[in-house]
């Protein structure tokens, strides 16, 4: 199932990378699955009869934050269901809501008590409306009010290096990446451990991981080209990367996208 992509608004492109709306009409059950990307999110969903996370068969909240996807899951669906999800860049669950990455990890945070305005849940207002644009809409307000209350600071030289790892693809050697935050090896692995949820050489294979992953699907088969312009050492290197990220060979990715 391919995800309807929503333009970001622009006051909120330093803490959102992607919004997207997956639906779907019908009695049918729909298997969904999540691979790692580096990226953590909030998520809103109405389903007629829930949502069941695989492997570990937990029922999901209505309305809910989540770390580093790094295990692969799947959300299995029975019925009719609408999921509005905001991708949101790696700092932003501990800037703007405290939340400690690592206990996020493959694992999920009830949101729906958080109070917004005058004892209100934002919960509660989403619980009105049905249609994306208006899920959408509340939650941009609530995205650009935590902004606007949030007294943290955002940790620059951890930000940088994010963006570095982002911009090269997970490729980049961490030699340069620490040569970018100007500190100790030590402090920098540290820090960047409390504040993404996973070390930095761990999150870099994450987004390579998925950058190549995205092109097998585009291209319908691994050649070499991808394999070598990804960052792999050989073809050894990246099936053993897709198998470690997806449980699965690329060749049955590639069949089931077709």
């Amino acid at each position: 199932m391919q995800p309807e992509i929503v333009p970001v608004p622009a006051d909120l492109s330093s803490y959102v990378n992607n919004i997207l709306v997956l639906r779907s009409a019908g009695s049918a059950k729909t298997v969904l699955p999540f691979y790692a990307d580096g990226y953590p999110g909030i998520i809103y969903q109405q389903s007629s009869k829930g949502i069941i996370r695989l492997p570990d068969n937990k029922p999901l909240s209505r309305f809910f934050a989540y770390g580093q996807t790094i295990q692969p899951i799947e959300l299995v669906i029975e019925g009719d269901f609408l999921i509005v999800i905001f991708q949101l860049f790696p700092l932003t669950l501990l800037n703007l809501f405290g939340l400690n990455p690592q206990n996020l990890n493959d694992d999920c945070s009830d949101l729906r008590r958080i109070v917004e305005t005058e004892g209100q849940t934002i919960f509660d207002k989403l619980q009105l409306f049905a249609e994306p644009a208006e899920l959408i809409a509340i939650l941009s307000n609530f995205l650009r009010n935590s902004i606007k209350n949030n007294p943290r600071q955002l940790d620059q030289r951890i930000r940088k290096s994010v963006e570095l790892i982002i911009a090269e693809k997970g490729t980049i050697p961490m030699k340069k990446v620490l040569e970018a935050a100007n500190c100790s090896e030590r402090t920098f692995q540290r820090q960047f451990k409390n504040q993404i949820g996973v070390n930095p050489k761990q999150f870099a294979r994450m987004i390579q991981f998925q950058h190549s992953y995205m092109e097998l699907i585009e291209r319908e088969r691994a050649t070499p080209e991808l394999i070598f312009e990804n960052g792999f050492s050989d073809q050894s290197h990246f099936i053993k990367t897709i198998r470690r990220f997806t449980g699965e060979t690329p060749s049955y990715h590639r069949k089931k996208d077709i």
